[in-house]
């Protein structure tokens, strides 16, 4: 068994202020559930999610030693829950480049319906439901 060499693409498919401010730029919203809820919101996230991470940088991870990668998720990838967007296109293909470099890809649900604990990690902030 090889050993497990990764990195996290932590603030790409759910935002965390704190991870990638300039998202966030010229907004009050403290988490993805209130910033979707801004003007241009959907706009804007649609042009990170398309840029924060390129084919550059998964040949980048193979030719440094980085053999594995975890990807959070939130529940809204799939459907698009309201206000959210779906995101399960830009998965799909972080999947498929993880799998042309060799890559392990571990997906990790960062976000349960009605956040599971009242972090911006969840999707949204303040009291957990």
């Amino acid at each position: 068994m090889n050993q497990l060499q990764g990195v996290n693409l932590g603030g790409w498919l759910v935002l965390e202020r704190w991870m990638t401010p300039s998202v966030f730029e010229g907004t009050d919203a403290i988490d993805e559930h209130s910033f979707m809820q801004t003007v241009g919101a959907k706009t804007k996230l649609r042009e990170h999610q398309k840029t924060f991470i390129q084919e550059e940088d998964f040949r980048w991870m193979q030719q440094n030693g980085i053999n594995a990668v975890r990807i959070p998720i939130g529940y809204w990838i799939i459907d698009g829950d309201d206000p959210y967007i779906s995101s399960i296109g830009r998965l799909d293909w972080a999947v498929q480049m993880c799998a042309k470099y060799q890559i392990k890809a571990l997906i990790c649900l960062h976000g349960a319906p009605g956040s599971q604990n009242g972090h911006d990690h969840s999707g949204q902030t303040g009291k957990a439901l």
